[in-house]
């Protein structure tokens, strides 16, 4: 009688277990594990050499890593990266058979700062990098959502590196007045950036920055900008400040397109660095301009 209990007892037990995960077979992959799994996240350089992105610019690189449903998993931070070697990666272990979303911010800290409310449980919607002002380093980005994986050992995926920041390079020629103060006002719509790709826009935010001289005494300056897209310009305005004179305006896409319109094939995506040449013209009193090599000829800008 005992040994008939203990038989049935057995049979329950192994019913009761197979859903969950069938013993009866050979195949667990379905049955769950503690065992973490070692991943390699690589950062290559979107555009690869058509890009003007310098991997020597990225002086810190931060990586977040969020689950499937949007939750803070873990951080590093590597403020010695080394963009310009393939084979640099930051080497995480996590647990297996999971989806993972990858989160990397080039030079976040110290130019650029980061808001969750002060609550690490929120989604990953609710967190985004404010752009208080333009840093002196170039602000990158990267997003993956990365599958979940039952592969053996190390696991291996690329985080593709963007920039989101630019520089406009204005020189003039041929201006009066070069020896007095000049401004330059870079205007654009954005307060930061999600961790989920979207630039968050807000009201126009203009920040000014002061004109050097170049070698002839005419005024030059370079500036940061952000966010070249449809929905993000940069309006930029040259001031003589001593004055008060307004000696040229228009928008940076507005030029680029007006650029290309004429076979410039400028994507700025791949081209960050922006290069405004503005020639007075003494008889028509008017400003001819250039861009990365290109003459504006769609109009002349009136000084004043």
């Amino acid at each position: 009688m005992e040994q008939r209990l203990y038989k049935i007892t057995m049979v329950l037990a192994l019913i009761f277990l197979a859903p969950g995960c069938d013993l009866l077979q050979d195949d667990l992959s379905n049955c769950p594990t503690d065992e973490g799994r070692t991943y390699r996240i690589f950062f290559p350089l979107a555009g690869g050499t058509d890009s003007d992105i310098d991997p020597q610019d990225v002086k810190q690189l931060s990586l977040y890593v969020f689950d499937r449903y949007g939750y803070y998993v873990t951080y590093v931070q590597d403020d010695a990266p080394r963009l310009d070697d393939e084979n640099y990666c930051i080497t995480l272990d996590l647990e297996t058979d999971e989806r993972y979303l990858f989160v990397a911010w080039g030079n976040m800290a110290p130019d650029y700062g980061y808001s969750l409310d002060n609550d690490p449980n929120d989604l990953i919607g609710r967190w985004y990098v404010r752009l208080d002002d333009p840093g002196a380093e170039h602000l990158l980005y990267g997003y993956l959502d990365a599958p979940a994986t039952r592969a053996d050992g190390t696991v291996d995926y690329a985080v593709e590196i963007n920039q989101n920041t630019y520089t406009v390079h204005i020189t003039t020629e041929g201006f009066p007045d070069p020896g007095d103060n000049h401004t330059l006002d870079l205007t654009h719509g954005l307060v930061g950036y999600s961790f989920m790709k979207e630039p968050v826009v807000s009201y126009p935010v203009t920040y000014t920055t002061n004109c050097g001289r170049d070698a002839a005494g005419q005024p030059s300056v370079s500036a940061r900008t952000y966010g070249l897209d449809a929905g993000s310009d940069t309006t930029l305005e040259l001031y003589n400040a001593d004055k008060g004179n307004k000696l040229f305006e228009d928008s940076l896409l507005s030029l680029i397109n007006e650029a290309n319109r004429q076979g410039a094939a400028i994507d700025f995506s791949l081209v960050h660095n922006f290069y405004i040449h503005l020639k007075y013209n003494d008889t028509s009193m008017e400003v001819e301009v250039s861009l990365n090599g290109w003459n504006i000829t769609y109009e002349y800008h009136e000084l004043g």
